[in-house]
């Protein structure tokens, strides 16, 4: 049972505490609050698994290299995050939930069970496919410098051929997620002690996490899914181009000489979305891109992006970020002040 209730001043949320204590330690992050076994939450830990939890990120950087540990329980909302890269090869791992990832051309539908391996530089975004469903995800960041001593030992070439091309979508066995669980546990628990020797034992960590997923993962789901999206590829870019136009079905069926009915299902089928809505996430993204680069009106805003009336895109902005635009400039005013 939960015994403490403990508010994070930073980002406002309310975090509930197990009151095991074996289950917590105090955080050495700057915010004030206290960490516990994040896997109970995404395996079988009952109470653990129905509230937002935000734990703080494990991070090295250094001459050693950038590794960086990230645990989040949160309510899935639709919006899309901006298309980026990073130097970092990043390991998705989604333990709850469901999650659209778009990257390099392709799209890949993810699973509770699945990662996500995106190599260094390759730009991609996400997407939330359950709207206000709680999810969990674990995610795992470390670059060249961090993981280049322990590539020298695999003399056979496998981790590196596994980090390098495309990006690739891995279904994790029962067995190997059970194991995968486990070897990030035991790395965050290494980064969080600093005991002599850490950055060795980290990088220890993540080869023998390269290997699980080597040995662990089926990589059909990510063939079928790959092979169904290519050919929505194209209507996809039009519609990241145009979609401040009035964008019809008929019209983009037209377009590329398709049955509309047989467009819409095969969109949503390589998407994860519908046409509306894909459209729908483009127009949040740019407009909260436009408020946070111009002191625009919110009338002004809807009406760049296209929506015929200001309460319809207050109403899609609030589906697709849990806040409305008025709150949402609020809070970027709010951000501003406070730096």
């Amino acid at each position: 049972m939960f015994s403490k209730m403990h508010k994070n001043k930073k980002c406002a949320k309310i975090v509930q505490i197990p009151s095991s204590s074996a289950r917590m330690r105090e955080c050495k992050c700057k915010i004030c609050m206290l960490c516990y076994d994040i896997w109970k939450a995404g395996t079988g830990g009952g109470e653990m698994g129905t509230k937002e939890r935000y734990v703080p990120d494990r991070e090295q950087e250094g001459v050693d290299g950038t590794i960086r540990v990230s645990y989040k329980t949160c309510r899935a909302y639709a919006t899309s995050n901006v298309e980026h890269s990073h130097p970092e090869y990043e390991l998705y791992y989604l333990v709850t939930g469901e999650k659209t990832f778009y990257a390099d051309g392709n799209v890949y539908k993810l699973k509770s069970g699945d990662v996500m391996l995106i190599p260094a530089g390759v730009q991609h975004r996400s997407v939330w496919d359950s709207i206000g469903a709680l999810s969990n995800r674990t995610v795992l960041m470390f670059d060249d410098v961090f993981i280049r001593p322990v590539l020298e030992l695999d003399m056979e070439g496998n981790a590196l051929q596994m980090l390098s091309g495309e990006p690739k979508l891995l279904s994790l066995s029962t067995e190997g997620r059970s194991q995968f669980e486990l070897l990030m546990k035991s790395l965050n628990a290494e980064l969080a002690n600093d005991h002599v020797g850490y950055m060795c034992m980290s990088r220890m960590y993540v080869m023998q996490i390269i290997y699980c997923l080597l040995r662990n993962s089926v990589k059909g789901e990510f063939y079928r899914e790959r092979r169904r999206a290519a050919n929505m590829n194209a209507v996809m870019r039009y519609l990241d181009e145009n979609c401040n136009s009035d964008i019809t079905l008929n019209a983009l069926a037209d377009k590329y000489y398709m049955n509309a009915s047989a467009l819409a299902r095969s969109f949503k089928a390589a998407c994860g979305v519908t046409v509306i809505n894909y459209v729908n996430l483009r127009r949040v993204e740019k407009a909260k891109s436009l408020m946070e680069s111009h002191s625009l009106p919110v009338s002004v805003v809807a009406e760049m992006l296209g929506f015929k009336t200001t309460t319809y895109f207050e109403r899609v902005f609030k589906q697709n970020t849990g806040m409305t635009p008025t709150e949402y400039k609020k809070r970027l005013k709010t951000a501003r002040e406070e730096r």
